[in-house]
């Protein structure tokens, strides 16, 4: 990537790795752009992962029927997603 190292204290890579030529390449080059003490949030594709939990169609608690249900309040006092 042509970023400096350690320019971002976040970096997210959601399902990427499994898509890369060289994954550990990758890693190691997410790692470098990632300030000292920053935050890397990585993932890989798995049946459970937050795509499908995101998808309306993998997920029945997103169909339109879902939708017309009452949500649970969450700590806030606000209306949540199904699974939280």
């Amino acid at each position: 990537m042509a970023f400096p190292d350690g320019i971002f204290d976040l970096v997210v890579a959601i399902g990427v790795i499994p898509w890369v030529d060289h994954p550990v390449r990758a890693i190691q080059e997410v790692a470098r752009v990632t300030r000292p003490g920053g935050y890397l949030l990585m993932s890989s594709a798995n049946r459970l992962g937050l795509s499908s939990q995101l998808d309306p169609m993998a997920n029945p608690e997103l169909t339109e029927g879902a939708r017309r249900k009452p949500r649970r309040l969450n700590g806030s006092g606000e209306a949540g997603l199904p699974w939280l």
